[in-house]
């Protein structure tokens, strides 16, 4: 499988890995795969609270629901799509 053909099967688009400042290169053979953006330190404070919001609304959701959607990631994974991607990444590892 190509890079591209890894990046569709993962979902991520020409926009989230173009026109950044921080290379990425593939741990195979040092070419670059990506150009990603960096975060500000307002953008990325403002996501350290997002998180914050949604950690206090998540740990008020009642554990077996929680654990309903541990269950449905876990049926996501093993869906033919995300498996092919997982075998993608794997035979992209080195040695």
């Amino acid at each position: 499988m190509k890079t591209g053909e890894l990046y569709d099967v993962l979902g991520l688009n020409e926009a989230e890995l173009t026109g950044g400042v921080l290379a990425v290169h593939s741990p195979i053979d040092g070419a670059e795969m990506a150009r990603i953006k960096t975060d500000t330190s307002s953008s990325l404070n403002d996501k350290i609270a997002r998180a914050e919001t949604a950690f206090k609304e998540w740990r008020m959701v009642p554990p077996p629901r929680r654990g309903e959607l541990i269950r449905l990631f876990g049926n996501e994974l093993r869906a033919p799509s995300a498996s092919k991607a997982l075998r993608a990444m794997k035979r992209a590892k080195p040695g």
